[in-house]
């Protein structure tokens, strides 16, 4: 038993090590696509990123963008500025070895609030469908890709970031002409040219 305390121990010790040796704080702007179950089309987004890498093998993410789709002969357009979190794993820097830029593939889950628009045309308004704004929490996961460039003492160094995300969000979308049943759940690819702080 003593021994499994001390092995816990250690452990921790070296993780706290590795912390306070490889935290980074990126912030910087984000760009990308997406594109909803049955929204008519995708959509290029913008936003920002900020990311911080806790260790080589963890970090966290958040991200804001507005992003948007329109539904039914564009009858109904939903806006939205979602909050994403994301956790970071960096499992092929388990590996000893593995050389940049593998070493920085990424696994991220996570979860986003949503607070949604959705506006509905004259037309579905004269048929009893208000425009109204909802708040809601979804899951999503995926993966990607971090690039690193060097720094000096005045450009202290830079990421460029890609990854592709699937969002769950389940929204009860109304039954609207020609779509008696709408989802919206996306996929989201996005890239980002992050500085260090």
């Amino acid at each position: 038993m003593i021994y499994k305390k001390l092995a816990l121990i250690v452990f921790t010790l070296f993780v706290i090590s590795f912390s306070l040796k490889a935290q980074s704080l990126y912030i910087g702007p984000q760009a990308g696509w997406q594109k909803a179950t049955n929204a008519e089309t995708g959509k290029f987004i913008i936003g920002a990123d900020f990311r911080y890498r806790l260790n080589d093998f963890l970090g966290a993410d958040a991200s804001v963008n507005y992003r948007q789709e329109f539904y039914s002969n564009n009858n109904l357009k939903v806006s939205s500025f979602p909050l994403m979190v994301s956790g970071l794993v960096y499992p092929l820097n388990l590996i000893p070895g593995i050389i940049s830029p593998l070493n920085n593939i990424y696994g991220a889950i996570g979860a986003g609030w949503y607070n949604t628009n959705f506006m509905y045309s004259p037309k579905l308004n004269s048929y009893g469908l208000e425009n109204e704004t909802k708040n809601k929490f979804g899951w999503h996961y995926g993966a990607g890709i971090e690039i690193p460039f060097g720094g000096s003492e005045n450009f202290p160094g830079t990421i460029f970031t890609a990854d592709v995300r699937y969002v769950n969000l389940n929204y009860s979308l109304p039954a609207l002409p020609g779509n008696p049943s709408l989802k919206n759940n996306f996929v989201v690819v996005t890239a980002g040219f992050l500085v260090k702080f």
